[in-house]
């Protein structure tokens, strides 16, 4: 009785929990719409893997998080687990920026269905969630695969393109001896980190029994350097499947290069060793470099990030060949080899001073030789030994049997009276602070001693030289003697006189055995000398030898056009013009011929085109001959320019104005007929106020505005005329309010003269043309008044009608006044 109640009791504890088990079917845990199938649509050849991946939300739950699947064909199946895409692709060194995407590389047998289960643990209910749903997959029976993986295991950058390359290979129906028929390739690129497309494409083919094989090009985007690419390929008449395949394409993930700071250091030199490395994606996990010295020893050196991949390396007292490796590894496990090579050159070289090339039986030979940089003579022991003509050794001299100069070991021969006559030799070592042991031989020529032999050494021996500006070169040639004295030397130019001269104030036309002397050759380039390659000859000749010495002129020298875009021109009509184009040639070579084409509206008023020759550094015009023009308005053209083989352009804008000197005459003889009126006012006087100042001002205005018409500034004396006449009529209308405010109900009297005179601003009646206020002869002399039949008939009524404090003011303009007014 007590074990039925103890197993009720369990039984009661027990149902909570098995009520908590329970599993809830959750369609929101898969998201079936997108579900990605790799090959596209999962169309995978038979017996070949093949990629399926679903999105997923496991939001409702908090553990417990799995996807497995399985795939089930014909009688057949096989189960397995998909995780997410970080930790399907993790090898290659991305992290996954969608990581609710959980995927399954399968291995596929033949066409079937995959059941693909995701399940989660929800703490807040204690219930299980679960989501299934079903995708199909598609084999064929023939074979699409990778033809190789060489261009897709960092092989480019990002950036650069791979070549996509696969290979179809039938199983099915077809003939194994012949078939053709057209396919259709399809690919799709994919983001390995999302999943997502991001290119797809579709190329046409004919496969045969000899063209299996597709290839196109892919370029590698920068912002995804690792990706995923599928393949299938249809027949193109029947649309049937014909096969399916997949590749993952990495860029290489770094760009490295080892760079060493000198090439052919000396030994015991400083160097600086230094790896830069551009990554793409991922990180540098190690670096291992290795210097490899001439004699085969290896030692370490260490470049990483710590130190900037940057080392110092003292150069070893060992001469040769170095080799540097650095073995890079990426986070990806891809390593790359990068290497940088220098040669250990001496610390020294041999320098060997005093020997001639040619002595005489009975003389004695000196030879000085020393160890020396670019910088200083270094101590050094040094030996001796002179060979005659046979290889015999007539005499070694010793370090200690040697005279010391400057640090210049000194050695002695005496040559024999009866010795033989041919080619010696001395062979030189000499041994540094190190140990290092340097050789040098220098050959010299014994004759008899009744033969005179001239021997001449020139430094340098030729002349190269590039001719890009017109600075003059001056080249110095140094003639040493290593034969017997010699009484006079002759120095010529043979050719290129005009560009090619000598400068000979030190020269030395005598010279004893091993003098030297000097001279220059003086290059005088000019703006019209002929380019490309120019050569010449010195010819020095002695009394029974003659030396050349050749000189070749590389001649770079351009020109360099300065022209502006647009050139803005003003002219009157029914006036032939000529407008100027300046072009500068600030280059260094003249410009001879210039061609000139004119196009657009000007082209049918170009009479002539003067086209000029323009030296280096100078500026010159071009002058084009304008017919008259008719009509006022804007015209407008373009000339081409063909200079020195090059084209130019610049566009031509021609405004032409009808004359309207007449217009200024006009206004200027009525500035004069107010004057006049002005100043009989003030003899009567009457009050005028600001009109003289404002007389005034205008003169000045007109003054500028004479000074603009002749420096053929139309528009603006244009502009200044219009804004003059507007002031003219203000300044006339305050004159004639004056003059009948001022008019005597009875004017029968005679008018008083008026007493004018010169230096007052104005050319006034009767004054002398030789008065400074006179600017035209014709004005002095014919100056409108106001009672000639030549001045301007104004008639002014004045109505002066007080009516609630009202002054009403009419007047009649002048009728030729008006004319004027209506020509503007």
């Amino acid at each position: 009785m007590n074990k039925v109640l103890f197993s009720f009791i369990i039984l009661m504890l027990l149902i909570p929990v098995i009520a908590n088990a329970e599993i809830v079917l959750d369609e929101t845990l898969i998201d079936e719409s997108n579900t990605i199938k790799i090959p596209y649509g999962a169309n995978f050849t038979k017996n070949t893997d093949f990629i399926l991946c679903v999105p997923t939300d496991f939001s409702v739950c908090s553990s417990d998080f799995e996807v497995n699947y399985k795939y089930t064909y014909g009688a057949a199946s096989k189960t397995g687990y998909f995780s997410t895409l970080n930790e399907t692709f993790s090898t290659y060194g991305l992290e996954a920026t969608e990581p609710n995407i959980y995927c399954g590389i399968i291995d596929g047998v033949s066409t079937g269905s995959v059941e693909i289960n995701a399940s989660c643990f929800n703490s807040n209910n204690g219930k299980t969630h679960r989501d299934i749903t079903t995708v199909s997959v598609y084999s064929a029976e023939n074979i699409l695969h990778k033809q190789s993986t060489y261009y897709y295991d960092y092989y480019a950058s990002p950036g650069n393109s791979i070549l996509m390359n696969i290979e179809y290979l039938h199983t099915g129906d077809f003939s194994p001896t012949y078939y053709s028929f057209d396919a259709d390739i399809y690919y799709t690129v994919r983001d390995i980190t999302t999943g997502g497309i991001i290119d797809q494409a579709h190329n046409y083919i004919t496969l045969d029994e000899y063209s299996t094989y597709w290839y196109d090009w892919f370029e590698i985007p920068v912002d995804i350097p690792v990706g995923i690419i599928d393949f299938i390929a249809k027949e193109t008449s029947t649309g049937d499947f014909l096969g399916g395949t997949y590749t993952i394409y990495k860029a290489r993930p770094f760009y490295a290069t080892l760079t060493v700071s000198e090439t052919s250091p000396k030994i015991q030199e400083l160097l600086s060793i230094e790896l830069t490395n551009t990554l793409h994606y991922g990180a540098i996990t190690d670096v291992d470099t290795t210097i490899e010295y001439p004699n085969g020893t290896e030692i370490q050196i260490t470049l990483n990030e710590t130190n900037n991949y940057k080392e110092n390396f003292t150069v070893p007292k060992l001469t040769g060949y170095y080799s540097i490796q650095s073995t890079i590894t990426h986070s990806t496990g891809y390593t790359y080899n990068e290497y940088a090579y220098f040669y250990a050159n001496p610390q020294y070289s041999i320098d060997i001073t005093d020997i001639r090339k040619i002595y005489s039986r009975g003389e004695t030979v000196s030879v000085s030789a020393a160890l020396v940089n670019s910088t200083a003579v270094a101590p050094s022991e040094a030996e001796f030994t002179f060979a005659d003509p046979e290889n015999y050794k007539l005499l070694t001299v010793k370090n200690e049997d040697t005279t010391v100069e400057n640090e210049y070991r000194k050695a002695y021969f005496d040559i024999d009276s009866d010795a033989d006559i041919g080619e010696y030799r001395v062979d030189i070592e000499l041994k540094d602070e190190y140990d290092i042991i340097y050789t040098k031989s220098k050959y010299f020529t014994v004759t008899n001693s009744t033969t005179t032999t001239t021997d001449l050494e020139f430094s340098p021996n030729s002349i190269d030289l590039d001719i890009d500006s017109l600075d003059e070169v001056k080249t110095k040639i140094t003639i040493t003697n290593e034969g017997s004295a010699i009484d006079g030397i002759d120095i010529d130019v043979k050719n290129l006189t005009g560009y090619v001269s000598l400068d000979t104030d030190d020269f030395d036309e005598t010279l004893s055995a091993g003098e030297d002397t000097y001279f220059y050759i003086v290059i005088t380039p000019d703006d019209d000398m002929p380019l490309g390659t120019l050569t010449s000859t010195i010819e020095i000749s002695t009394s029974d030898k003659t030396y050349e010495l050749p000189i070749s002129l590389n001649v770079l020298l351009s020109s360099n056009i300065v022209i502006d875009v647009e050139h803005n021109f003003e002219i009157l009509t029914e006036t032939q013009e000529t407008i100027t184009i300046p072009i500068e040639n600030n280059g260094t070579y003249a410009i001879k011929n210039i061609t000139a084409d004119i196009e657009g509206d000007l082209k049918d008023y170009v009479i002539g085109t003067y086209t000029p020759e323009i030296p280096a550094g100078d500026t010159e015009h071009i002058e084009i001959e304008l017919d008259e023009f008719e009509d006022d308005g804007t015209y407008t053209g373009t000339i081409n320019l063909t200079i020195n083989d090059a084209d130019y352009s610049t566009t031509l804008i021609v405004t032409v104005f009808d004359d309207f000197a007449d217009d200024i005459e006009y206004l200027n003889a009525l500035r004069l007929s107010l004057h006049q009126t002005i100043l009989t006012l003030q003899q009567e006087g009457t009050y005028i106020g600001d009109v003289e100042e404002s007389l005034e001002s205008l003169q000045a205005s007109i003054n500028e505005l004479d000074s603009l018409y002749a420096s053929e500034k139309y528009l603006e004396a244009k502009d200044l005329l219009d804004t003059l006449q507007t002031e003219a009529d203000e300044i006339e209308t305050s004159v004639t309010v004056l003059q009948a405010a001022s008019t005597p109900e009875d004017n029968s009297d005679t008018e008083e003269s008026i007493e004018n005179y010169c230096g007052d601003g104005f050319c006034d009646l009767g004054e002398s043309c030789d008065c400074s206020d006179c600017r035209y002869e014709e004005q002095c002399e014919e100056i409108p008044s106001s009672g000639s039949s030549n001045t301007f008939i104004i008639i002014f009524v004045v109505l002066l009608v007080i009516v609630g404090g009202v002054v009403i003011a009419t007047s009649i303009v002048p009728d030729d006044w008006d004319e004027k007014d209506k020509n503007q």
